[in-house]
């Protein structure tokens, strides 16, 4: 048994830890930016290109390698912009060099397109 331990006096608030007081507290939203850019269906285009997959497709196909994504990302604009009737303004990618490949940097440029490139490993 132990002996001289003083136990502190209870106060008079309740006994709940601070932390689990704080996760139940309610907090208000973020504040909203009225000038916040609204993109609209296919402006902003956001690619991002996996390594090959091992496995097949169900079809028997390979999935497509990364030097293939250029010739997919045009075909891909270019449907866009004829069967939707609208712009594509960003194409938003990693940094990927099959996303930024010359030919490819002189496709947006004819297509007016501007090309943002985000921080790699970001998602």
């Amino acid at each position: 048994m132990i002996k001289d331990v003083k136990i502190p006096p209870r106060s008079s608030e309740s006994s709940v830890r601070r932390g689990c007081q704080e996760e139940e507290m309610v907090q208000r939203p973020f504040p909203s930016i009225p000038n916040k850019r609204h993109y609209d269906p296919f402006e902003l285009l956001h690619i991002d290109t996996c390594d090959p997959m091992e496995a097949d497709l169900l079809v028997g196909a390979n999935l497509g390698a990364k030097f293939d994504s250029e010739k997919c990302i045009k075909k891909y604009i270019v449907v866009v912009q004829m069967q939707f009737d609208c712009t594509v303004k960003y194409v938003r990618h990693n940094g990927a060099r099959e996303c930024a490949s010359t030919s490819l940097k002189a496709f947006y440029n004819d297509q007016g397109i501007e090309q943002q490139v985000t921080v790699p490993y970001a998602h």
